[in-house]
């Protein structure tokens, strides 16, 4: 099937088409399965009280394929983050992109995420 899918996309592309179009060419997926991850950005204070972040960005690497996803949490410090079944890590950045200091080892920041289920993920960072 994939094989069938990338020389329609082939098609679609020499025939001229634009590149934007190219989900079009493709078609469209009725139905997908994903988990949904409840995301909360706490930052660790130095006297070890924790507080609700707003607009953190958290990155989510897909250990089996590498496709990033990013989020950013709302004025509350929470995003709610669709993402296909599979195992991710995630690290944070400010929003300006400066990479935070996680609180969590990097082999502790990876989870599962199981179709049509819901995951509550705490992203907790040093200040």
């Amino acid at each position: 099937m994939l094989n069938t899918r990338r020389q329609a996309f082939t098609r679609c592309l020499s025939s001229g088409v634009v590149l934007l179009l190219a989900g079009f060419c493709m078609g469209q997926e009725r139905e997908i399965s994903f988990g949904m991850v409840l995301l909360q950005t706490v930052r660790i204070e130095k006297t070890g009280s924790a507080k609700m972040t707003p607009g953190i960005v958290v990155r989510f690497v897909n250990k089996a394929t590498s496709v990033e996803t990013f989020a950013i949490t709302g004025e509350t410090g929470f995003a709610e983050v669709p993402l296909r079944p599979g195992i991710y890590c995630y690290d944070a950045y400010s929003d300006k992109g400066k990479g935070l200091t996680m609180k969590r080892a990097a082999a502790d920041r990876c989870f599962e995420v199981k179709a049509s289920e819901d995951l509550e993920v705490g992203v907790e960072f040093l200040k």
